[in-house]
């Protein structure tokens, strides 16, 4: 988790400042998202493979999933960092990400709280990153002309 984690963190500073600073305005709503997401994307992914047309569809579903739940520990660990060291104005992305990743993982390796912390890193990271998708996808914008549309009289 450390070593990819920091690689994201010093190739992708400002998507994970982005994502976070979105997740720390709306908590709730970031973990709504997440606890959603895991359940709304693994019954989609089965429901299109009972079509075989669905199939592919669920096959590109599934990557993307499994996409999302890679990214979902670091994305946790960089939220993490942030809560800690909050009240530094200027810290950089690699060294927030070190102290959140470094708390994730001794976390992971206690016993009593390591379920607690690894559904908290899975809903909360999964919550990030689609709600970040959802807010950062440009809505299509549909023109409908009237006078395109012939009338029979």
């Amino acid at each position: 988790l450390n070593i990819v984690s920091l690689l994201l963190a010093l190739l992708f500073p400002k998507a994970l400042e982005s994502v976070t600073a979105e997740a720390l305005k709306k908590p709730a709503q970031t973990l709504a998202y997440g606890i959603g997401s895991s359940f709304a994307v693994p019954a989609a992914i089965l429901l299109a493979t009972l079509t075989v047309i669905g199939i592919p569809l669920a096959g590109i579903l599934l990557l993307v999933w499994f996409v999302v739940i890679s990214l979902c520990g670091p994305t946790f660990a960089y939220l993490v960092g942030k809560l800690i060291l909050r009240k530094q104005s200027k810290t950089h992305a690699v060294w927030v990400m070190f102290v959140g990743g470094s708390i994730v993982l001794i976390g992971y390796f206690i016993p009593i709280i390591n379920g607690f912390v690894m559904a908290t890193a899975f809903l909360f990271g999964t919550g990030m990153i689609v709600r970040s998708a959802k807010i950062n996808t440009p809505k299509p914008a549909y023109i409908f002309n009237a006078t395109s549309v012939k009338t029979k009289k």
